[in-house]
């Protein structure tokens, strides 16, 4: 049958000698004051001088938990509720892999976007034509993305080119509705599509060149001259 044991004090009569006391697999013990200063509890240490680190399965706080240094997280994390990364201007974020989400608008591998300054951000290159090693673990994922679409690069294995939109306004590829009958707001929008608006992939355009019938009725006014 389980007791209670309530000790106020326990005296050890010799300075260097040892008390020993043994609890039973059952029952209570109260002590109105415990000083543990040394040893181990289920592997940690007590009384550390410096802070120690502490291996646990599961970790539960129902208030707020402060991380003054750096948080390294191995495995799947799921945050619910608002997200505030930084603090300042200054601080960064970096991704290292993929984004995904119904709400990513941090940027897709491939996206072509809008700038305004002389330099790309950090992870992004300009649409300058620029050749690069898809071999590189730096350029791998937007290899596999664009491959040689827009250039080959300087011919070897893997090589690649960015598009280069520089005094170009870009257009989208295949072949889209024009060329026929007009809707009622004058623009151009039959069924069948026409061979004036087929692009390809990573194609560069000019100069169209038009057939007569494609010339509307019209005049030409010349001034007074002489043919020798």
């Amino acid at each position: 049958m389980a007791r209670t044991l309530i000790l106020d004090t326990i005296t050890e009569p010799s300075n260097s000698g040892t008390a020993n006391l043994t609890l039973a697999s059952s029952g209570t013990t109260t002590m109105p004051s415990v000083n543990i200063d040394g040893g181990a509890i289920d592997g940690t240490t007590v009384g550390a001088a410096t802070p120690s680190s502490v291996a646990a399965t599961t970790i539960s706080t129902t208030g707020n938990a402060t991380v003054g240094g750096t948080l390294g997280v191995t495995g799947d994390t799921t945050l619910d509720g608002a997200v505030t990364l930084g603090n300042a201007s200054g601080d960064a974020v970096t991704l290292t892999g993929t984004m995904a989400g119904a709400y990513n608008q941090s940027g897709m591998t491939g996206e072509i976007r809008m700038w305004g300054g002389s330099s790309a951000p950090t992870g992004w290159l300009l649409c300058n034509g620029g050749n690069y090693d898809g071999g590189n673990a730096t350029y791998a994922a937007l290899y596999a993305v664009i491959a040689q679409n827009f250039g080959v690069g300087d011919t070897t294995a893997n090589d690649f080119n960015v598009p280069d939109m520089r005094g170009r306004m870009p257009v989208g590829v295949g072949t889209g509705v024009g060329g026929a009958t007009e809707d009622a707001d004058g623009g151009s929008a039959p069924a069948g599509g026409s061979a004036i608006t087929a692009r390809s992939l990573g194609e560069w355009t000019g100069a169209e060149v038009l057939s007569t019938a494609q010339a509307p009725a019209h005049t030409h006014t010349s001034a007074a001259h002489t043919h020798t």
